[in-house]
């Protein structure tokens, strides 16, 4: 981790910028002492006022979305790296910034995922051990030549599908039944024919086309269409 900057030597560069106020290079170094100095206001009004000055900066621009995630201005953040992203898509410290604030608004983990790969991809260094261990990745089996791992992969029990036992560990399945459950007769009737019925039977289901879930708990059926059932009704 990188020293933090000593506030004793931040005061002459802000004299300097304050008497050359059209610096961008000094302008973007002094926004980014005091983002590390945790002097986070005062980093994003030097970072906007040097995109102002540069709107194409890159770096500008990177260092207000770090400057945001660090303020937890998360919708900014991903303002600007969706702009920056779209003019430089092969910046993969942007690719990471990203995957970092999409793993933390609690996205579709895929997203987070493809984010983080791409940067890994564009840069191997970036790599981040707790990111990988946020989005469920592990590297893949080191190559028999040696050399870095060529990819990532998911802890998961399916194509980018989450480890659903791993998930749900230690949940406790709920007691509740239709017994339970007061009154809607019409309501848990339905719900045993649509939904619990063709779980229970898919195969006499299937045979008959039926689908779960069909139309179940519709309110804008007719009064006289009601389910029906083709042949012997299974026992409850």
């Amino acid at each position: 981790m990188a020293a933090l900057p000593n506030p004793s030597d931040l005061q002459p560069l802000l004299d300097a910028l304050a008497f050359s106020p059209e610096n961008v290079p000094l302008r973007r170094h002094v926004a980014t002492l005091l983002r590390q100095a945790a002097r986070l206001a005062e980093a994003e009004e030097h970072y906007r006022t040097g995109l102002r000055q540069a709107p194409a900066d890159v770096e500008l621009q990177l260092g207000l979305a770090e400057t945001y995630s660090d303020l937890q201005k998360t919708s900014e953040a991903l303002v600007v790296l969706e702009e920056l992203l779209r003019d430089h898509p092969d910046h993969g410290r942007a690719h990471l910034l990203h995957a970092r604030l999409l793993a933390r608004a609690g996205g579709p983990p895929d997203e987070a995922r493809a984010a983080y790969q791409q940067a890994l991809q564009l840069d191997g260094s970036l790599r981040d051990p707790s990111l990988d261990e946020q989005l469920g990745l592990r590297p893949a089996a080191q190559p028999a030549g040696g050399g870095a791992p060529a990819d990532y992969s998911a802890s998961v029990s399916a194509d980018y599908g989450i480890d659903e036992r791993a998930l749900f560990a230690g949940l406790e399945k709920p007691k509740i039944t239709f017994n339970d459950v007061g009154g809607m007769d019409a309501v848990k009737e339905e719900i045993r024919l649509k939904i619990i019925h063709p779980l229970q039977f898919p195969d006499l289901y299937k045979a008959y086309g039926k689908a779960a879930g069909a139309d179940c708990c519709s309110t804008a059926r007719p009064a006289a269409a009601k389910p029906t059932w083709p042949g012997p009704r299974p026992a409850r």
